[in-house]
């Protein structure tokens, strides 16, 4: 009870904080998948071994996928139409004199 107790209060805050101010998408991965990670890891292994493991391998996931996120919205952003790529390499904006 108390373990479980433990991992629904860690999740929460963990949902919270990724979701509180102005953070990159790879942040936000990483929080929410070295969380997820940590959990399964408990769950599968019942050891603390098995739970630093799945937070790492999580956080880890988590942050690769964020980022992946992230560079797709920078990249099809009507924001910043002179950065997006086009045939492979990155358009400078137009100088203003």
């Amino acid at each position: 009870m108390k373990k479980t107790l433990l991992l629904v209060v860690i999740m929460g805050v963990a949902l919270v904080s990724a979701g509180c101010g102005p953070t990159y998408r790879t942040q936000q991965g990483a929080v929410i998948g070295a969380a997820l990670g940590a959990w399964a890891g408990q769950d599968i292994g019942h050891n603390t071994e098995s739970t630093l493991i799945g937070a790492a391998v999580g956080g880890v996931a988590g942050a690769v996928i964020g980022d992946a996120i992230e560079q797709y919205e920078y990249n099809n952003s009507t924001q910043y139409p002179y950065y997006r790529q086009q045939s492979g390499y990155y358009q400078s904006p137009p100088r203003r004199y």
